[in-house]
């Protein structure tokens, strides 16, 4: 599988190589939404590993070109996000998903296992950037 190949390349689970990194981040680069945030269009939902993936780039080379559009990436996603409907005002956290491309409509279905809630977690974690 790819997955196992990227793997053995890079000598072990623990490290991606630097090709792998660069083709992820090319990918996502590729298909975040400038304006809206968020990657693609409708239905928009949240990706905590994506967000995890972005900001450890941008933890790894914080003063490079990458690192920095990798956090900026993160940021406005995270703040398109928080304004839209998908952002649980009253209950707290963040639905599944937006069925429109500008995070305003929420899919009504809450999950105890949700992307919104690794979503949370991952807006804590970047909130020093904000």
């Amino acid at each position: 599988s790819q997955l196992q190949g990227a793997v053995e390349q890079s000598g072990g689970a623990d490290k991606v190589s630097d090709a792998v990194c660069d083709k992820g981040y090319q990918q996502f680069a590729s298909q975040f939404d400038e304006k809206l945030g968020g990657f693609g269009g409708a239905p928009k939902f949240p990706r905590p590993v994506t967000f995890n993936f972005l900001y450890d780039l941008y933890g790894a080379a914080p003063d490079s070109k990458e690192g920095k559009r990798a956090l900026e990436m993160t940021l406005l996603t995270l703040r398109k996000m928080g304004e839209g409907g998908i952002h649980d005002h009253l209950g707290g956290g963040f639905h599944r998903y937006s069925v429109d491309k500008f995070w305003h409509v929420p899919a009504f279905r809450k999950d105890a296992l949700r992307p919104g809630a690794a979503c949370d977690r991952v807006s804590r974690r970047v909130s020093d950037h904000a």
